[in-house]
This record gives C-alpha cells, sequence and structure tokens, in this order.
C-alpha cells in the first residue's frame, strides 16, 4: 500500500446505510409525521408539467422535464441491472453538468446514496474519500479517470466505474425507462454531503431526506413543512424560479440550490467550465435570463463586475436585468462587491447564507446600503450557546460561545459516532450542531461571527479570529482580497499575517494602519505578503494551509 501524504486510512468498521430503517432524528423535535422523499415528490412535478424545462446546461443538453426524470429512471435502472444493490454509496465524481445532477436524482429514485467527489482530489485523496464512504459505483468524468485509475488499486469495494460521454448515453439508452422502487421510497432514505475537510479529514454527514429538505431545501422551494408534500404541485403550478449555479456541485450550496429550485418546479442552469468563466456566465444571463444566481463572496464577485466593467468601456454592456436575487455562500461578500453590484442592479436583493454541511443553512442576511457588514439574525432555531454548559446566552452580554442550531438535523457522521457525539450533542432537552464556530450574540438579536476555532490565532496569549480581520482588510480599496493566517513567531507564538491580492501597491504599516483603526491592535497584521492570487477552493472556500506555506515564504 502507498504511504498516504495527505490523508491516512482509519480502521473503522464499516456500517452499512440503513436506507431502510425508519429511525428518525434523536432528539429531533420538529421531524414531521408526513412522508417527504426526493425522488417521490420530483417525479410528481414531472407528471404535472412534463414539458416544462427543467435542466439547460450551458455547453450541454437542456432538458425538459419529462427528459429528465426518464434519464434518471434509466441511469437508476442502468446501476441497478449492473449489480448494484439499494442503499449503495454511488460517487459524483463529475464536473458541473447535467450528468452530475442526473446521477443525484438517479440514486433518490434507486434508493441508493450520492457522494460529492470534490475534482481536485489527487489518488490517494480520492482513495481516502472513497474507502472512507464506501462506495461501490462511480460516475466519473473522462478528465479525471486517470486519477481514480489510481486510486482504484486500493479500492476493492469499487465494483462499477461508468464514464461520462458516448458511454454513458449509450447505458442510459438501452436501460428500462420505468421509475424503479416508486411507491416504496421512505422519507429515511438517505442524503450525504462531505465536507471539505479543512479542518481535518474529510467527512460524510450523513442526512434522512426528510431532514435535509427541511434544512436546507425548502428555504428556495418555499416549503411548508407543516403541510403535506403533495403541496408540491400547489408549488409548482406557478414556478417562480430560475435558479443559475455558478460554484461547483461537488460543494452542497450548489447542488443544494437546485434541488431546492427543483421542489419548486423551477428551472436549474449550469455552466461546464471547471473555473468561473465570466463572460460565459453574463452571457448566459442574458440568454437564459435566471432570476436567482449563486456564487461565493469576493471570489466571484470581483471577476463579475470586472467583466460588467469591460464590457461597458466597449460600449456593449450585459443586460442582467432577470436577476432579482443574489445570494453568496461559502466565503464573505464584501460591502464594496455588493455597493457595486447594487449600483448596477438597483432592485436586486442581495443575500449572506450562514451554513454547513452539518447543519444546512442556519440564517440568510439581505444586505443593505446602511451595512456595513453583514449581520445574521438569530431565529427560532439558530442561537449561541455557552461553550461549556451549551445553555443560551443572553443577547447583549458581551460573552462570547459557540454558534449552535437545532431542529431538522443530521443523523450524525457516518462510521464516527465518536465525532458524532461531539457535533451533535443534546442539551436542554434539544439535540444541537455545534461546528465550532465562535460568536457572541448581541442585544439586538444579531450575531457577530468570530470565526472557527480551528483557525484561531493565538499571539501573545490573545485569540484572533481570522475571518474578523479579513473582513476589516478588505474594505481597503486597494486590496482585492486576502486571507489571515498566524506564522510561528519567537516573541509572540504566532505573528498576525495577511496574505493580499492587492489592486495597487500596498505595504505593512498602511495595512497595519488601516486595521487599527478599526480593530484592537494586536489583531492588526505584523506581516504582510502581496501575492498574485490569494489560494481558494473552486467553491471560492479559503485554503489556510496555502496561505500560511506562502505566508512563511514571504516574510
Amino acid at each position: 500500500m502507498r504511504s498516504r501524504r495527505c490523508f491516512t486510512k482509519r480502521s473503522r468498521r464499516a456500517v452499512p446505510s440503513p436506507a431502510f430503517s425508519r429511525a428518525r432524528s434523536p432528539a429531533n423535535s420538529m421531524v414531521s409525521d408526513m412522508e417527504w422523499n426526493v425522488a417521490d415528490m420530483m417525479e410528481a412535478i414531472a407528471d404535472a408539467h412534463p414539458d416544462r424545462e427543467a435542466l439547460i446546461v450551458d455547453g450541454g443538453p437542456s432538458l425538459t422535464w419529462s427528459e429528465l426524470d426518464t434519464r434518471a429512471s434509466q441511469l437508476a435502472n442502468h446501476l441497478i441491472e449492473s449489480g448494484i444493490e439499494s442503499g449503495s454509496h454511488i460517487a459524483c465524481y463529475c464536473a458541473n453538468g447535467n450528468e452530475y445532477l442526473e446521477t443525484m436524482l438517479a440514486c433518490f429514485k434507486a434508493r441508493m446514496v450520492p457522494i460529492n467527489v470534490n475534482w481536485r482530489y489527487k489518488s490517494d485523496e480520492i482513495a481516502y474519500l472513497f474507502d472512507d464512504a464506501d462506495v461501490a459505483a462511480c460516475v466519473v468524468d473522462p478528465d479525471f479517470v486517470s486519477v481514480l485509475d489510481e486510486a482504484r488499486v486500493e479500492l476493492p469495494g469499487l465494483r462499477l466505474v461508468m464514464e461520462t460521454g458516448a458511454g454513458y448515453e449509450e447505458a442510459i439508452a438501452q436501460a428500462p425507462k420505468v421509475r424503479p422502487f416508486a411507491g416504496q421510497r421512505s422519507p429515511d432514505d438517505r442524503y450525504f454531503l462531505y465536507t471539505g475537510g479543512t479542518t481535518g479529514y474529510p467527512k460524510g454527514v450523513e442526512w434522512r431526506q426528510e431532514d435535509i429538505i427541511g434544512a436546507v431545501w425548502r428555504t428556495t422551494g418555499n416549503l411548508d413543512m407543516s403541510r403535506g408534500p403533495e403541496q408540491v404541485l400547489e408549488i409548482s403550478a406557478n414556478p417562480r424560479t430560475r435558479y443559475f449555479a455558478i460554484p461547483p456541485f461537488m460543494h452542497g450550496a450548489a447542488h443544494w440550490g437546485a434541488f431546492g429550485a427543483w421542489l419548486a418546479g423551477g428551472v436549474v442552469m449550469c455552466m461546464r467550465s471547471r473555473s468561473l468563466d465570466a463572460p460565459a456566465a453574463l452571457r448566459l444571463v442574458e440568454r437564459e435570463r435566471p432570476n436567482l444566481m449563486l456564487i461565493v463572496g469576493d471570489a466571484f464577485a470581483a471577476p463579475l463586475l470586472t467583466e460588467l466593467e469591460k464590457a461597458d468601456a466597449r460600449g456593449e454592456p450585459y443586460d442582467i436585468s432577470s436577476l432579482k436575487v443574489l445570494v453568496s455562500s461559502g466565503a464573505p461578500l464584501s460591502a464594496h462587491h455588493k455597493e457595486a453590484l447594487q449600483e448596477r442592479m438597483p432592485r436586486i436583493v442581495i443575500a449572506d447564507t450562514l451554513g454547513s454541511s452539518e447543519a444546512g443553512v442556519q440564517a440568510i442576511a439581505s444586505w443593505r446600503p446602511e451595512q456595513k457588514a453583514t449581520r445574521f439574525v438569530m431565529n427560532d432555531v439558530t442561537t449561541v450557546l455557552d461553550e461549556e454548559t451549551l445553555e443560551p446566552l443572553e443577547p447583549g452580554s458581551g460573552r462570547q460561545g459557540v454558534l449552535a442550531k437545532s431542529g431538522y438535523l443530521p443523523l450524525g457522521y457516518y462510521k464516527d459516532p465518536e465525532k458524532s457525539h461531539r457535533t451533535f450533542p443534546e442539551a436542554g432537552g434539544k439535540r444541537w450542531v455545534v461546528t465550532g464556530d465562535h460568536a457572541i450574540a448581541e442585544a439586538d438579536g444579531s450575531i457577530t461571527l468570530l470565526g472557527r476555532g480551528s483557525n484561531c490565532i493565538n499571539t501573545g496569549g490573545e485569540k484572533v479570529y481570522p475571518e474578523e480581520v479579513e473582513a476589516v482588510i478588505k474594505a481597503h480599496p486597494s486590496v482585492a482580497d486576502v486571507l489571515v493566517v498566524g506564522v510561528p513567531d519567537e516573541r509572540f507564538g504566532s505573528a498576525v499575517t495577511a496574505v493580499i491580492e492587492a489592486e495597487a501597491s500596498i505595504g505593512t504599516q498602511e495595512i497595519r494602519a488601516f486595521t487599527e483603526a478599526r480593530l484592537a491592535g494586536y489583531k492588526a497584521p505584523r506581516h504582510v505578503v502581496v501575492v498574485e492570487k490569494v489560494p481558494r477552493a473552486p467553491s471560492g472556500k479559503p485554503d489556510y494551509k496555502a496561505a500560511l506555506d506562502l505566508a512563511v515564504g514571504g516574510i
């Protein structure tokens, strides 16, 4: 066996995914007694509106509800005929396109479990993920086959590899069109979401379908969980959502939005490109007229704004008037970018979402021009708890605690009861999810986010949360992007260091003075390292490890 540079295999007994179990989420008082299943609900919409648009892929096909439903049924039947049993885990090792979402829907139809795969992983990381997830079959794009082949020598449980392209289309065409397991599915059928591994190994978060609908997909779909799932027919009779996902489906936010839009009878749009192609994205907006677009913070907003400015200078402005809602998820969207977007689209609603693989959507904050920072507000399920006692902190007390959510929650981490117990504790008669994000409950009901403890910088005994400092530095007019890390320091233990992507010449003293005017002095960077590009994942999420390497090498 090869040595693992990035991940090492943990010895843990495999536990079959209980696709037919009727167990409810422990201590989840909000679980409905009604039946909720994604495949059943989408099939009902397809029957009611077969010829309506469902999926538009830039550089790929456009599918009606009937075509999407039939193709997903055929893919499901192909998996079944290939010997893959219900409850099996199927890897979605694809970039954005119809194949990714078809594979997810096919899994739901066949009572299998789709597994999201980060296509940036190397072979060791793929081997770890597939082994941890007990992957039985994989749908893979041709560009990733060589990496999978290298990893496959360590994956005896991987029984079927289905490559997208001509073979994929042939397999679908030859498979039966009948809907598998129609009338036999359950709200207990599983949905998995593997975390990005930013705080350690990727972890499989295991959800019941009813709970993921209640925690996430009902937000876009405008579903009332106190009513029956048949309400999708009422909602889809007058669909409003035309959803454009720019981030990759391999991360939760993008495919969460897709299924949320579909459960409202809406249209989903995506591009096949593996990185943001701003001109292509804006051309799609002009052509297909989405009204809801998902981005990931400044990493996506900045190039889109740059392209809009270039088009204006050419005298060929883009028509983006169809956009009514712009949602940023996974990374902060700076106030100056929000202002620039609002100036171009005065009536657009710009919203930040707060959530995670473990919690789903915790809060949504709509931005107003008078705001200088995003203000999330506590609600009936999201609050701040004392880190030790897990008791809710009094708003306005000024005490630092941990962000927590109750309500619709996952069952836990796949095959990891110890970590599940820590992340999903019970207290005060409720089950909570506590992922380690530190926060303060303000007197006005808002939440001040301080960042995740795993990234906290201890400098001379003072704690500094990178996200707080980053939000301040991003307001500097010469800063395009920034990550803040702690580099080893003989005197202070760690020295706060800003890794900056600059739009103009900038130095340490300038950034330090700018930060000290807004934050306590110990939070101001002692070092500034200017780089060509701040390291981020394709989703826009920060790569703090790579930033630390750049910082250490640049000082």
